[in-house]
């Protein structure tokens, strides 16, 4: 993979010790840089609270796999460059492209696999697919450490930087009504945009019990459907699995969701304008 060494995005506070050194080393991972194109399941959570990113980033694979392959290109040296748009008004539609380098080392658990990202399936050095892991350590990079990326975050600001495109969020603690909620869903992912749901604070775990849904958590909505008079969002879950009782026996991370389920445990709908 060639001999080229970048400068790590500094770990999360939580994975360094008292004098500010790594409790995690890294390995160098060289797998296929997309093993069939972009897709959500590809893209599984790390031990990193930021699940709004990869929320945001399967979501993104499902309305958008071109922009996402077309983002991240294998530089054949063992580097990556993955081109974010940054926020500039001066620039034609209020954006900026932003390349960031980084190479293939990734913290990780020294009994195997990236620490923070992987690829759902295979984490092995030498076969894991690697667009989403370089995505996140890319954003790392461009937000200053995983630190920075891993304490919360929203996924339409993701959407962004991802398409260039203005958020359009809606909050439905202060707009709880079902019709809205579902035709903005329905003509965002009509439209083509990515679109994500992020649930209450932990101040309010209590709404989640028994649910299989958590507090505090971002997931990707890929497609609603109505059956029998019922609306359903089709959601998924970063972790790559967890989901609502009964589910439908895979444990993916994929799941429908009733629209009235939805508005009790849902507290914001991001998307692009």
């Amino acid at each position: 993979t060639g001999g080229v060494d970048l400068p790590d995005p500094k770990l999360h506070k939580d994975e360094l010790n008292a004098d500010g050194t790594n409790k995690f080393s890294t390995k160098r991972y060289s797998g296929p840089l997309f093993a069939n194109g972009a897709s959500p399941g590809d893209v599984k959570q790390g031990q990193i609270g930021n699940c709004y990113l990869p929320a945001a980033v399967a979501a993104l694979a499902h309305s958008h796999p071109d922009v996402i392959q077309n983002m991240i290109k294998d530089n054949g040296n063992g580097t990556y460059t993955v081109t974010f748009k940054e926020r500039d008004y001066r620039s034609p539609g209020g954006f900026k492209d932003k390349p960031i380098t980084v190479d293939g080392d990734l913290y990780s658990r020294t009994w195997g696999g990236p620490l923070y990202g992987a690829s759902s399936g295979d984490t092995s050095e030498r076969g894991m697919e690697m667009w989403w892991p370089v995505f996140e350590k890319a954003y790392a990079q461009f937000k200053g450490s995983y630190d920075a990326i891993g304490n919360g975050g929203v996924a339409s600001e993701v959407f962004e930087e991802v398409l260039g495109k203005e958020s359009n969020d809606l909050y439905l603690r202060w707009d709880n009504n079902p019709d809205r909620v579902w035709n903005r869903a329905k003509a965002s992912i009509d439209a083509g945009n990515p679109v994500a749901a992020g649930t209450y604070g932990s101040s309010e775990a209590a709404r989640y019990t028994n649910t299989g849904v958590y507090a505090n958590h971002a997931y990707s909505i890929v497609g609603y459907e109505e059956k029998n008079g019922v609306k359903y969002l089709k959601m998924r879950n970063p972790w790559g699995e967890s989901e609502p009782f009964p589910g439908d026996g895979k444990n993916d991370g994929f799941f429908s969701l009733k629209l009235d389920d939805f508005m009790k445990l849902y507290q914001s709908l991001y998307t692009v304008q």
